[in-house]
């Protein structure tokens, strides 16, 4: 949306360090081409009601819920209810994929503006510059984890409940698809868009936005086998409870990926799982190195070696085996796992009740 003729860039850098990047050169050109002045002066009132917006601003509560609405439905915010009822908003956390989710079906459907590239290339410009380059934590609890393709694992094995796509999947109460944002922004390769599976409250978000499609249980197991097939890694939270997502990953795209990859620190972390491989069925054909994303395994004198070191225990490198001669052994504990994420996709949801009205 153009901003309007009254607007000053003061207001988009004021508008940038209040969704959390202050030092940003880029974010203020982004909102700038998202939201208007108006706009702009009631996201910076937000965590707010929209009758405290309304108060604040001297405007009428119907046009406030009305623009409020709009910059939900365009990714900007959350719906929220306070304390002492009032409905009202809060910034979206995750600007970035949210804004994205909705250019990427746009991008599906062939229906791009100028304006849609042009946002493309800014967030591609903020992802490598400003996220990837300077401000992702070394340290921190990783926010994503590797989920291990099921068949790959060994039958001896203690599978949990959460750390097998499958068993996510069908313990889901609402299950969507979307355009993958990594991929809308990235446009380094031609693996298909459509492989972003939502689940629960974040699910029933992006269909309510009407940027993702309901699907059944057994539409997402076939999109997940398609994943394991083109040779995607699967990635979730990083937790036990509240799954909100499994992304289907590429290495040259991928936040998690080509952020570990290419600078070390992709906020993602191992599954409990590490191949290993039985050296007297290897043939040295080569599959499993070509699949490994990560770099883990090496064809040495014609036999295939794994690095644990590398390994991240995701599985692809047997699925295509032609002698089985590669499966996941679990190498970590349970406590591997924490019990909750420290952020999720789309972090600080509303409760269920309000995302149905």
């Amino acid at each position: 949306m153009p901003r309007s003729s009254k607007a000053s860039p003061k207001i988009y850098l004021e508008l940038s360090s209040h969704f959390g990047c202050p030092d940003s050169k880029i974010l203020p050109k982004i909102l700038e081409k998202l939201v208007s002045y108006e706009e702009a002066k009631m996201l910076l009132l937000l965590p707010a009601s929209i009758k405290q917006v309304a108060e604040k601003l001297g405007i009428s509560v119907s046009k406030v819920a009305g623009n409020l609405e709009s910059l939900f439905k365009r990714g900007l915010v959350l719906p929220q209810i306070f304390e002492d009822g009032e409905k009202g908003y809060a910034l979206c956390g995750n600007l970035l994929d949210s804004i994205l989710f909705e250019i990427g079906y746009r991008r599906e459907q062939g229906n791009l503006s100028s304006i849609d590239l042009e946002l493309i290339d800014l967030w591609d410009e903020f992802f490598e510059k400003e996220l990837m380059g300077k401000s992702l934590p070394t340290d921190n609890i990783p926010v994503a984890r590797v989920i291990p393709v099921n068949k790959a694992i060994s039958v001896e094995a203690e599978i949990l409940p959460f750390e097998i796509a499958s068993g996510i999947i069908k313990k889901a109460r609402v299950i969507a698809v979307a355009q993958c944002p990594c991929r809308t922004r990235g446009r380094h390769c031609d693996y298909p868009l459509e492989t972003c599976i939502l689940l629960n409250d974040v699910a029933e978000i992006l269909i309510k936005r009407q940027i993702a499609r309901k699907i059944t249980t057994k539409e997402a197991l076939s999109i997940l086998e398609y994943c394991e097939d083109l040779g995607l890694v699967h990635h979730t939270d990083n937790a036990s409870e509240g799954l909100s997502f499994i992304c289907n990953c590429c290495s040259c795209c991928c936040f998690f990926l080509r952020g570990l990859l290419r600078y070390g620190k992709g906020n993602t972390t191992k599954s409990r799982y590490r191949a290993v491989i039985n050296r007297e069925l290897c043939i040295g054909c080569g599959v499993c190195e070509s699949r490994c994303v990560f770099g883990a395994i090496k064809l040495e004198n014609k036999v295939a070696y794994s690095d644990p070191q590398k390994c991240f225990g995701c599985g692809l490198c047997s699925t295509k085996c032609p002698t089985q001669a590669i499966s996941l052994i679990p190498v970590r504990g349970k406590e591997h796992i924490p019990k909750k994420t420290a952020q999720n996709l789309l972090p600080a949801l509303p409760p269920h009740d309000i995302l149905l009205q």
